[in-house]
């Protein structure tokens, strides 16, 4: 027989303030909450639901173009590359302030850092190529070892180095046993018989 039954639940009042802060966008206080929680604590000591809260901030603030905050959230979970990377990025936006006396949120070193951030290099590329930065652009892909992204971009900006790109990536493809892969390249450009060999 199941009769009524009372059951008990402990709330969590961090939880609760963290919660209606982020819930009303108000991020500074959401920070002020989870600081207050983890006062005293490095992140290997972390709760995780706090762990989680941490997280969950930053990815808000990262939406809401509150780098500062999404900095601090990486830092109190110990994510150390992600941390310096904001960091960067909140430098050039105070810089970018400085020097022009706006938000630096819309300068365009700023926006095609957060979208590398985002992993969205299509997007970085267009920012590059809308202010004139072939090079940033065709570095960017030579970094992520994209080498075909990278030569596309040059030859269609015209790039002077394009032709030299091609060749020694192509050489690069022949040497390192990847003949497949060169030949594809051979047979864009035209050269099908070359391709064939």
């Amino acid at each position: 027989d199941e009769g009524m039954s009372t059951v008990v639940y402990c709330l969590d009042e961090a939880l609760i303030g963290f919660g209606c802060a982020v819930e009303d966008g108000n991020l500074d206080k959401a920070m002020g909450v989870l600081s207050k929680q983890s006062e005293g604590k490095d992140a290997n000591e972390l709760r995780p639901e706090l762990e989680a809260m941490w997280k969950q901030l930053s990815q808000v603030s990262l939406a809401h173009g509150r780098l500062d905050i999404a900095e601090r959230a990486h830092a109190a979970i110990g994510d150390v590359s992600m941390t310096r990377y904001l960091r960067k990025i909140n430098k050039t936006k105070m810089q970018v302030s400085k020097a022009t006396g706006t938000d630096g949120s819309d300068h365009w070193i700023v926006k095609s850092k957060l979208a590398l951030l985002r992993r969205d290099f299509r997007e970085a590329e267009l920012i590059f190529i809308e202010q004139g930065q072939t090079d940033e652009a065709v570095e960017m892909y030579q970094v992520l070892h994209q080498w075909d992204e990278a030569i596309r971009v040059a030859e269609e900006r015209n790039h002077p180095e394009a032709a030299e790109m091609r060749s020694s990536y192509f050489e690069y493809l022949v040497s390192s046993g990847q003949e497949a892969r060169a030949a594809l390249i051979r047979e864009g450009e035209g050269e099908v018989l070359e391709a064939i060999d």
